[in-house]
């Protein structure tokens, strides 16, 4: 029974799909107005392999082009739908042509290119002393041409002499009167010589309206006109982000949203059409002022629903928990985003907490909402397209993280030219770099910050951001998975991190390896996990058993437990810490697939071993999963702990709160990697599965946990 194949290998065979199924597409238009507009569709790419350029969605009859791929994960299609409120539709992409030559050239509606600087979002920061700083030599590029559709264009540069840079990234679509927009503000100035920056304000100024996506909840009030004769900005929007703030280095402000072109003064509103091969829309003029109030309350959202064996690293979308199962989880995820849509009315302000991701300390203890083998449970496994809107007010605090190095010139920090960096969490590891990237050294014990941490390499997770990327393909994630590989590869090298520690970062790396659209980059992180492997297994302490069946227990590190203590003294017991060895077994597991080196899988079988047959015990009919195990030292180190000091309350077995839904991944994956060579252990992962999750889990988090492998 081997359900896994390496992602290289299954990508080889992507050319051999045949015809897709009836119902492959759902478009939702979630606002009380109706709308014609174009929705964006991330496809497989081993699905999008036979399809054209141009496709029909049936049986609407409507437009989709396909686009711009996301890695080696998925492609976007467009699709321009006529879309009743509150409606949504379900059909497929039928291949109409390849020919590039058929098809129409892009073009911007009248109400966009009647004045196309009006749509540029220009930042203004106001230092402490009250001097407004603007764009400084900004430069504005195209990013996106690859189908009539739309173009993405990139505007970016320093924001005068502040700490600040600026990235915004416009989405322009084909006879579309709504521009989407994303923008960051990153804080990253090798000259600055501080670890913060203070400020009295930030704003956006631009010639049309522009409609920021979730502004309730940020707190922040709507545009208004600039009537200061003396000001720079005069005459334009004014869309303010943050008031007085001081905000630390590599740390950032995000922000998305639309503008909203109407017809300039002076020019007459007209209809609209677009046709190509027999397809297409009209437009009056109350349905192209309908699509600007539509996009001003939310844009439009497509899924692809089959997403099995092709989702992410260890390509498994989570199992509809027990139940939700009546209608796939539907009404759960009609719950969901009522519950999403209630949050954002309640104001808070652009640093506080999102719901989905990590903490804003990532090292807090204990579990977080992203943690587990990947998430988007609510898009990929019921197939609501919502999820997108819900998730992307969460994953916007990435860019607040303090990872984003910028140049003096404000173009992004890349590790080839700082080969001196080395860094630990993602900031300079002051010990042992060679460059700090103009950060003082040592760090300040504390300084000012918008509140959120980096990414704590024990506690790293960015599966809600994974999951946004590969459905959506924005350029602004892209920015933030580039920041992250190129401090990667600046990881302090030749050691080895806590079993927890390798497992979430291989993990991260095996899902950002799939997701990086730049193939250079890409390759340079392929060789950093190459790198990162042989560490691992010259440094894991039980490499010196390997390939001795007398010595099985061959673990990673060990570590203590704060309630697992010698009966006498009530020292910490030198222990096998299970869940975090489980953690290691996912991303050696995950790395394996995405790579295809054989040495990650030989570690996924060596870790998953020992949890199966040393760390999980039958106790009264039932299998009990320790949390943590006595290592046993001296001569018998590498030894399996006899039979009879397993059970509750051993003073060798330390049985804690559940750790089920962590170490259940490890069994799932012992099972798969060792088909075929023991069978005897492959019967004990049957019988735990089938008495500890017979009828499979009953929540979303254990479902996002267990998508490593089948039950």
């Amino acid at each position: 029974m081997t359900h896994a194949r390496p992602i290289v290998a299954v990508l080889g065979l992507a050319l051999a799909v045949g015809c897709l199924r009836a119902q492959d597409v759902v478009l939702r238009n979630p606002t009380g107005v109706a709308r014609k507009q174009w929705v964006d569709v991330a496809v497989p790419a081993i699905d999008a392999a036979s399809l054209p350029r141009l496709c029909r969605f049936e049986p609407n009859g409507w437009i989709a082009y396909r686009g711009r791929t996301v890695g080696e994960h998925s492609v976007m299609f467009h699709v321009l739908a006529d879309m009743p409120a509150r409606s949504y539709f379900s059909g497929r992409l039928a291949p109409v042509t390849n020919n590039a030559a058929s098809l129409p050239p892009w073009g911007m509606s009248d109400w966009v290119s009647d004045n196309t600087f009006a749509v540029l979002p220009l930042p203004v920061v106001v230092d402490t002393d009250f001097v407004e700083h603007r764009l400084q030599q900004p430069t504005l590029e195209i990013v996106e041409d690859v189908s009539p559709a739309r173009r993405v264009f990139h505007l970016g540069g320093r924001i005068g002499t502040s700490a600040f840079v600026f990235d915004a990234y416009l989405y322009i679509y084909a006879a579309q009167d709504s521009v989407d927009v994303e923008c960051t503000f990153t804080c990253s100035d090798p000259r600055l010589d501080t670890m913060s920056y203070s400020f009295v304000g930030v704003w956006l100024e631009s010639g049309e309206y522009m409609r920021l996506d979730y502004r309730e909840r940020l707190g922040l009030s709507e545009p208004k006109i600039n009537y200061d004769p003396n000001s720079s900005g005069h005459g334009r929007w004014m869309q303010p982000i943050s008031g007085p703030a001081a905000i630390g280095r590599g740390e950032g402000i995000a922000v998305r949203g639309s503008m909203q072109c109407f017809v300039s003064p002076g020019r007459q509103a007209t209809p609209m059409s677009y046709f190509t091969h027999g397809m297409g829309l009209n437009w009056s003029i109350a349905d192209r002022v309908d699509g600007l109030f539509a996009r001003h309350d939310k844009p439009t959202v497509g899924i692809w629903k089959h997403w099995q064996d092709k989702w992410l690293a260890f390509g498994m979308v989570p199992e509809v928990p027990a139940p939700f199962r009546s209608d796939n989880g539907r009404s759960d995820a009609d719950a969901t985003w009522n519950g999403f849509v209630n949050l954002m009315q309640q104001p808070s302000d652009v640093f506080a907490p999102r719901p989905r991701g990590l903490n804003k300390y990532a090292g807090t203890s204990g579990a977080q909402e992203d943690f587990g083998a990947c998430k988007g449970a609510q898009a990929v496994t019921v197939g609501d397209p919502r999820w997108l809107i819900d998730a992307g007010y969460s994953v916007a605090a990435v860019a607040m993280r303090g990872f984003h190095y910028r140049e003096v010139d404000g173009s992004p920090m890349r590790f080839g030219s700082h080969q001196g960096l080395q860094c630990f969490s993602q900031r300079p590891n002051c010990k042992t770099t060679a460059d700090t990237l103009g950060l003082p050294c040592p760090l300040p014990y504390v300084w000012s910050t918008n509140g959120w941490s980096t990414y704590d390499d024990q506690h790293r997770s960015q599966n809600n951001f994974n999951a946004l990327l590969a459905l959506t393909g924005r350029y602004a994630l892209d920015d933030q998975l580039r920041d992250l590989v190129e401090v990667d590869m600046a990881m302090v090298p030749n050691w080895m991190d806590s079993p927890r520690g390798e497992g979430r970062l291989m993990m991260a790396w095996a899902n950002m390896l799939l997701l990086d659209s730049d193939p250079q980059q890409r390759q340079a992180l392929r060789q950093t996990m190459l790198n990162r492997i042989q560490t691992v297994q010259n440094s894991w302490l039980g490499r010196q058993f390997a390939g001795n069946p007398a010595k099985p227990v061959r673990v990673l590190q060990t570590g203590s437990d704060g309630s697992f203590l010698e009966p006498g003294t009530q020292d910490r017991v030198r222990a096998i810490i299970v869940w975090e060895h489980s953690i290691a077994t996912m991303g050696f597991y995950a790395a394996w697939r995405t790579t295809g080196d054989q040495r990650f899988l030989q570690m996924a079988r060596e870790i998953s071993r020992m949890i199966v047959n040393h760390c999980v015990f039958r106790e009264n009919n039932h299998w009990v999963a320790a949390t943590a195990v006595r290592y046993l030292e001296g001569d018998s180190e590498g030894d399996a702990m006899a039979a009879n000091r397993y059970y509750t309350g051993s003073p060798d077995v330390h049985v804690g709160i559940n750790f089920w839904p962590w170490i259940l991944p490890a069994v799932l994956i012992c099972r798969e990697v060792h088909t075929g060579l023991y069978p005897g252990l492959v019967t004990r992962c049957d019988n735990i599965l089938q008495d500890v999750v017979p009828n499979g889990p009953n929540n979303w988090l254990d479902a996002e946990w267990w998508a490593v492998l089948p039950r």
